[in-house]
């Protein structure tokens, strides 16, 4: 009886100290919660291609009221969107699953340490609590290709997606799996906390494109046009 209430009790603490809650587990492993009744729109391959305190609390910024609109991009940005939308084109339809970092399954986080690292060579940390603390704060109405958006969902659950371009972002969904959302829809605009940039110099967006560049499955379309 002890041996069975120590497992159900060991049970019980992996699954509430995730990457999407208040803790986080040793192992990098965490959750991210969405409700069942969500109503979200399923990626397609042609939406893909063309289409040291609470860290949540110390990055909300509510208060801004504008999405991003239309604004022109420089050549890394328009080719950075190339390069994501071409990575995730292969990761259409994966399952969300707690913890899971390959193509059987993924979990929100995991999809950006995945996309990142091999899109774009990348290192990004493992949950979504220290992807809060890395980068810089970018504000919504300014977000770019790869910025990353944040959401909490429901209390102590946490969320988070890559941004694209037109207001849409990519994210593991634990009821559609890796798919694309819009920053307007109701229940994602309630929910938002912030956006942080990981690309956040010339360089470094530089470096990471002309390694997308490289290992791209469609390289032999990209091509860097210096102004």
């Amino acid at each position: 009886m002890r041996i069975k209430t120590e497992y159900f009790t060991l049970l019980l603490f992996l699954v509430l100290s995730g990457c999407g809650t208040a803790g986080r587990m040793a192992s990098g492993w965490g959750r991210d919660y969405e409700p069942e009744n969500l109503t979200e729109r399923p990626i397609t391959r042609d939406r893909m291609k063309n289409s040291k305190t609470n860290p949540a609390a110390e990055n909300r910024d509510r208060d801004e009221t504008d999405f991003p609109g239309d604004r022109a991009q420089s050549s890394d940005e328009r080719l950075l969107e190339s390069i994501l939308r071409e990575e995730l084109d292969g990761w259409e339809g994966v399952p969300y699953v707690l913890g899971g970092v390959s193509m059987r399954g993924v979990d929100c986080s995991g999809l950006v340490q995945r996309v990142f690292a091999d899109a774009l060579d990348v290192r990004t940390p493992r949950t979504t609590k220290e992807l809060l603390l890395f980068g810089e704060r970018v504000n919504r109405s300014s977000l770019r290709s790869g910025d990353l958006v944040f959401f909490e969902p429901g209390t102590n659950y946490r969320h988070v997606g890559i941004y694209l371009t037109d207001g849409e972002f990519a994210h593991a969904s634990t009821s559609s799996g890796v798919m694309i959302s819009a920053l307007s829809e109701p229940y994602w605009a309630r929910s938002y906390t912030t956006s942080r940039r990981i690309l956040g110099t010339s360089n470094i967006l530089s470096e990471a494109v002309s390694y997308g560049i490289r290992v791209s499955r469609i390289s032999a379309g990209l091509q860097r046009k210096d102004p």
